[in-house]
């Protein structure tokens, strides 16, 4: 379908940047930018922003680059596309079948992604993948995910892992600490009246979470716990406050 689709401007921007060095394993950064006129109709081109990274052509970097680009040029959660090419031209088809049951609908789509390195040192390597996205519905869509990986053999390390036994209680309470912090309610106010969604009256861990250079990062995205219209809940937990929440092989050297 994406081929019959007439395209007036093209613009494919690779920009790589070599030699990065974060505490562990160097990177390049890779970014490509294409804005399309899809049709003759529609003045407001087809925005698409890719910027991503990769890894040196090692057993471990290919690892690491595989599922990064498993994040990234995946596309309708069926679809894995190898490269920017083939993620384009499955986001391009889909538009077109949208003009096509949807004529008269002038909204031109963009999205956005992109992944970046939050954490990397000899222990894990944490990424953080953003994506954008507006389809012509009600309101774009944003969305975080957060991952840790083993440095050494690109395998995915879980919160468990780096959690000492027993200490899921306290990193509940922390949380609960921090997110009244990033949104400025007090002790004493309920955060459901506040607009929050509880589990039988407990605040639920998020989905996303990961260590970097600062702590222990958790994220809530939309929908996570609280309507669209309240946003992302994002913050730190600080090292000086996981001491005995995190094994120590985690927290960072004297």
């Amino acid at each position: 379908m994406y081929k019959k689709l007439w395209i007036a401007i093209l613009i494919a921007l690779p920009l790589l940047s070599y030699g990065q060095v974060i505490d562990s394993l160097s990177y390049k950064n890779i970014e490509f930018q294409f804005s399309i006129a899809a049709d003759k109709e529609t003045s407001q081109p087809v925005e698409i922003s890719i910027k991503t990274i990769s890894f040196p052509d090692t057993m471990t970097g290919r690892l690491i680059n595989q599922l990064i680009n498993s994040k990234i040029y995946s596309y309708n959660d069926d679809s894995v596309g190898s490269n920017v090419y083939s993620f384009t031209g499955a986001f391009l088809e889909n538009y077109g079948d949208f003009r096509k049951d949807f004529p008269d609908n002038p909204m031109s789509w963009s999205i956005d992604r992109k992944a970046s390195i939050i954490c990397n040192n000899n222990k894990v390597l944490s990424i953080e993948f953003f994506e954008y996205v507006f389809e012509g519905g009600a309101h774009p869509s944003t969305t975080y995910t957060l991952m840790m990986l083993n440095p050494s053999d690109a395998k995915e390390i879980s919160l468990e892992e780096i959690l000492i036994p027993g200490s899921y209680d306290p990193l509940h309470k922390l949380c609960e600490k921090h997110l009244r912090i990033s949104r400025n309610i007090s002790t004493e106010q309920n955060l459901e009246d506040e607009g929050f969604w509880l589990e039988k009256g407990k605040l639920p861990l998020p989905e996303n979470i990961a260590l970097t250079s600062h702590g222990l990062r958790l994220l809530y995205n939309s929908y996570e716990i609280a309507p669209y219209a309240m946003g992302q809940s994002d913050f730190t937990i600080p090292y000086d406050e996981l001491t005995k929440i995190l094994k120590p092989e985690y927290l960072p050297s004297k």
